[in-house]
This record gives structure tokens, sequence and C-alpha cells, in this order.
């Protein structure tokens, strides 16, 4: 399985978790983006949401993005009023589950984040 695929696997798990939270999603054209995903929902902010996969379930999913990556989404989701959230999927071995971790950007910085629940 190529990387893209991957990739795109975890945006589509992401959207079906985002959406059985009652959100609307809309996934962003080939993902090449600031963000995979924009999800709206009438009670929350919106939020502006990038997605990785990964192996490992250590440490803060926001370290997956380069600092100029974080310092992008963090200046788009202001500019829309929205939250930027980074969603890291871990995928599971063969027959184990994998496993979600949510976080919202506060700002660019690795460490200025919190947990956020879809």
């Amino acid at each position: 399985m190529t990387p893209y695929a991957r990739g795109y696997g975890a945006e589509l798990l992401a959207r079906k978790r985002l959406l059985e939270a009652g959100w609307v999603v809309t996934r962003r054209y080939a993902s090449k983006g600031t963000y995979d995903l924009m999800a709206l929902r009438d009670d929350r902010l919106p939020a502006l949401v990038q997605v990785k996969r990964t192996q490992r379930a250590t440490g803060n999913p926001a370290a997956l993005l380069t600092p100029g990556e974080r310092l992008d989404l963090v200046a788009e989701a202001s500019k829309a009023g929205a939250e930027a959230v980074v969603a890291r999927y871990v995928a599971g071995a063969a027959g184990h589950a994998g496993g979600w971790a949510w976080v919202a950007l506060e700002s660019a910085a690795l460490g200025d984040t919190r947990p956020w629940t879809p």
C-alpha cells in the first residue's frame, strides 16, 4: 500500500468518526493543503483537521507536523474562526484495533496543545 493510500484511508476513518459524532465534514481534494478535513457542528467552533497516520502511539500528535505546518494550520484556522486540530491515527497490527489521539493547537508551539474530542 502506498503512503498516499494509507493517509487517504486514515482521512476516511477520521471523517467517519466526526460524522458519527454529529459533525458535517468536507474532505479537501487531494489533501495537499494545510488541512485535510473541515468539520462543522452547530454547538462547537468549526475545526480544520490535519490527519496523520503512524505506527507509534507515543508523543504529542502535533509533533507529526513540521513547525511551518503547525504555523500554517493555526494561521488558516484563525482566519476562518476555527480550531486547528491534529488527529493521529495509530494503525493496529494484524488482529488489533487502531486508535485515535486528537489535539487542538493553541499556537504553533509544539507544547501549546490541548486534548480535543470530536
